[in-house]
């Protein structure tokens, strides 16, 4: 027991001054270690470089032909990333629909993407076999992935992968894809109403009090909610009960054509089910009113119509639902405008809707959470019989307020606000198109799109859509006897267009043809350069596009849009420039991301611009409003705002008055259209309801027009587009009827190939044959 002790003891001493200096220094040898090993792990984590990062480096050396460097970064990426992409597909029961949702998962579109540019890449070499096995992982493991095109839509990549398979295997079918319809009640119905309500013009003031008109404070205070009930009907807030009573109801839900989600019935013939589904969805009251409405408008029952997307403006004013690119959609502003589009196309109602105004503070962007909303309801008055015979004021008698140019070209303002375009000292309305006749099989995303300014197919020494398109009459797709070569240029004339919209990139523009454009036929030139937009001009590559704060990117657009300038200003055919094409939505460019430099830029080019021609007003491509108020900031020396917008048949809503109040320049819509293609509806019908879409966009162009009715700031607008093109959904020999992307349209989807005012029939006579739809002669009875 000693010994032991004495062992203990000795084990146990108090070290002397060497012992402690020595233990001293191994522990902060030790702490020591564990810092920089924590350093460098934390130092590893952040150098990581992200999916997105690689994917965009990928896409960039993939366009480049470099192979060794596309593997490398593709092959990262899946290295990298493919458990947690794993993770996100298990996570899904569906596609995933709208920006917000596809971007959640962003870590599995990137592998799948991934693995899509390997197999592309195989596909180059004529590697089939290692091309098809890639494109196999796709379809079978990340089946949810999409990728986003930045032409502006995302694309499910199993699905194109799959037909780059077919593709590969000889089994392309010349049979466009079908769209996949939702699976709820087809069974076509019409609304039955079971309680109307007892009041067509609903008078709120007896219900209620209208409190703080005018201002941010505004609300409407229901006294009598049952007497409001019964006064707007079923389907109507604050009516919730009459629709459960409803006999279509209980035999709707019997007949079980209630099942699926309300968003699968916006389109479904079976109007009844398709507003009871929505009269009692779930959804905000403000979107769940515009749809409710919207149904009853289809149905026929425009009063009832009237009074459902009034309910928004008097109860949720501020209220908005988002875009499928995730960009807010105010529902009041909305539901202004369609209710004054219905009480224009149906006078017998015999009202107007009165003094009716809802400003959105800090609207110009995609942030929601620092919106005001000022909202004056207005009110429903009777119309005069001879109140629409009111006189119109002589412009030479009024004062004129601003004049911008002092050329042959330039801009009036009065001194009641309005705007006029003058051309050689007369007042000047576009009626344009954009025109980009691409014969069917080539595509710009495979090099092979020639210059329509040059095309001569037929090898006869004449360029081919301009001089020598036919009309196919009876629709046969052949050439008759009867069906002489016209050109272009000719029918477009007889149509009444007086302007196309053209970039002087990436074609050589002949001015030759652009002169007897103008001097036999009438029809100027809207001169633009992309400025940046797809990376064009400023020498960035296509991802991740222009940057506007780099000063090397940015004299290079400064030179390609002077140059264009010099080049042209001479030519007698151009009406104005145009800098850019919706570079604010960001696609290929940060303009989205930068808006204040991108408007600042934009500004100083315009300044540069005036320095060399006086002669011709500058203009932007703008994405709608998006960012209006920081052009009227940022840009005093843009002239025209010109709007890329598609927004309904009812027209553009309050564009043309944020437009005024934001930089109180003049607009033209310088894109406008919708396709000609409806699925559910034959060919007749289809075009129906697209010559319905351009009749009622024109005509809210015209109302607001100096001296009209509106806000008197619009100087006219470009269709688009002229003639179908068939390479927009990857495979140009197919004229695809799928939709890319969902919008306000007929069917509710944007179906890229078939937005021509013509068809191109089977495209077997490509370039040439011209079948008319029924919006080319819409235009032709309005612009005549």
């Amino acid at each position: 027991m000693t010994k032991f002790k004495a062992q203990n003891k000795s084990k146990f001493q108090i070290p002397n001054i060497k012992t402690k200096v020595l233990l001293f220094g191994i522990c902060v040898l030790v702490l020591f270690c564990h810092l920089c090993f924590g350093i460098c792990h934390l130092y590893a984590e952040d150098a990581k470089p992200s999916s997105g990062e690689l994917i965009t480096k990928a896409w960039a050396v993939h366009g480049q032909g470099d192979i060794e460097a596309t593997f490398k970064y593709t092959q990262e990426c899946i290295n990298l990333y493919s458990l947690e992409a794993d993770k996100e597909q298990a996570s899904l029961k569906e596609l995933p629909k709208g920006k917000r949702e596809i971007e959640a998962v962003e870590v599995l579109n990137d592998v799948a993407t991934a693995y899509f540019i390997q197999a592309e890449s195989y596909m180059q070499r004529q590697m089939k076999e290692e091309a098809v096995k890639t494109f196999k992982i796709i379809i079978d493991k990340y089946n949810y992935a999409q990728a986003w095109d930045q032409r502006g839509w995302f694309w499910q990549i199993s699905k194109t992968a799959q037909e780059s398979i077919d593709k590969l295997e000889g089994r392309t079918s010349q049979t466009p894809p079908k769209q996949v319809l939702p699976k709820v009640s087809q069974l076509s119905t019409k609304i039955v109403l079971y309680d109307p309500g007892k009041e067509d013009i609903v008078n709120y003031e007896k219900y209620g009090e209208f409190q703080n008109v005018g201002t941010k404070d505004y609300k409407y205070a229901i006294n009598d909610q049952e007497g409001l009930s019964a006064a707007v009907g079923e389907g109507i807030f604050p009516n919730t009960t009459s629709i459960r009573w409803d006999p279509e109801f209980k035999k709707a839900l019997k007949e079980k054509r209630l099942e699926g989600t309300h968003w699968d019935f916006l389109h479904s013939p079976d109007l009844e089910a398709a507003f009871l589904k929505w009269a009692t969805s779930s959804e905000p009251q403000g979107v769940r009113l515009f749809y409710t409405a919207q149904m009853l408008e289809k149905s026929g029952l425009i009063k009832h119509a009237i009074k459902c997307y009034y309910a928004i403006v008097v109860h949720f004013p501020g209220s908005y639902g988002w875009t499928y690119w995730h960009t807010p959609w105010y529902l009041g502003q909305a539901a202004v405008a369609k209710i004054n589009y219905l009480l224009k196309n149906n006078p017998q109602i015999g009202y107007k809707l009165a003094d009716a105004d809802i400003k959105i503070i800090n609207g110009f962007d995609n942030d929601v959470s620092n919106d005001i909303a000022v909202v004056n309801p207005g009110a429903f008055i009777k119309i005069k019989p001879l109140e629409k015979l009111k006189s119109k004021p002589d412009r030479n008698l009024l004062s004129v307020k601003k004049r911008r140019g002092k050329g042959k070209v330039h801009l009036l303002q009065y001194e009641t606000g309005d705007w006029e375009l003058i051309v050689h000292g007369k007042p000047y309305v576009v009626k344009g198109v954009t025109y980009t006749p691409t014969k069917v099989g080539q595509s710009p995303d495979n090099g092979t799109q020639t210059n329509w300014m040059e095309d001569d197919f037929n090898q006869n020494g004449i360029i081919d859509g301009p001089y020598e398109a036919f009309v196919d009459r009876n629709m046969n797709n052949l050439q008759d006897k009867d069906e002489p070569a016209v050109g272009d240029f000719k029918l477009m004339k007889e149509m009444g267009v007086n302007t196309i919209r053209l970039y002087h990139q990436p074609f050589k523009v002949d001015k030759e043809l652009l002169r007897d454009m103008y001097e036999k036929y009438g029809i100027m030139v809207i001169m633009g350069d992309f400025f940046g937009k797809y990376a064009i001009g400023s020498g960035a590559q296509w991802n991740p596009g222009t940057d506007y704060t780099d000063d090397e990117q940015k004299k290079k657009m400064k030179k390609s849009v002077l140059g264009m300038v010099e080049e042209f200003k001479g030519e007698p055919y151009v009406l104005f420039w145009l800098l850019g094409n919706e570079n604010v939505y960001g696609y290929a460019c940060n303009a989205d991301k930068e808006p204040d430099a991108f408007f600042k830029f934009a500004d100083e080019v315009a300044l540069a611009i005036k320095a060399i021609d006086t002669d011709h007003p500058v203009a932007i491509g703008n994405g709608d409003i998006l960012f209006l108020d920081k052009l009227g900031k940022d840009a005093p020396n843009i002239d025209i705002v010109g709007v890329n917008a598609y927004r309904g048949n009812y027209g553009f809503g309050f564009l043309w008055r944020q437009a005024k109040e934001a930089a109180d320049i003049p607009v033209v819509v310088t894109e406008f259209g919708c396709p000609a293609y409806a699925q559910g509806k034959n060919t007749e019908e289809s075009e129906s309801l697209q010559a319905e879409y351009y009749r009622g966009s024109w005509e809210d162009i015209e109302d607001n027009m100096a001296f009209k009715t509106g806000a008197g700031n619009s100087l006219g607008g470009v269709v688009f587009e002229w003639l179908d093109e068939w390479w927009k959904q990857y495979e140009p020999f197919i004229h695809d009827t799928r939709g890319v992307a969902m919008g306000p349209f007929p069917d509710g989807y944007y179906h890229e190939e078939w937005f021509g005012l013509n068809s191109q029939g089977d495209g077997k006579l490509s370039p040439f044959l011209r079948q008319l739809r029924q919006s080319y002669y819409t235009y032709k009875k309005m612009w005549k």
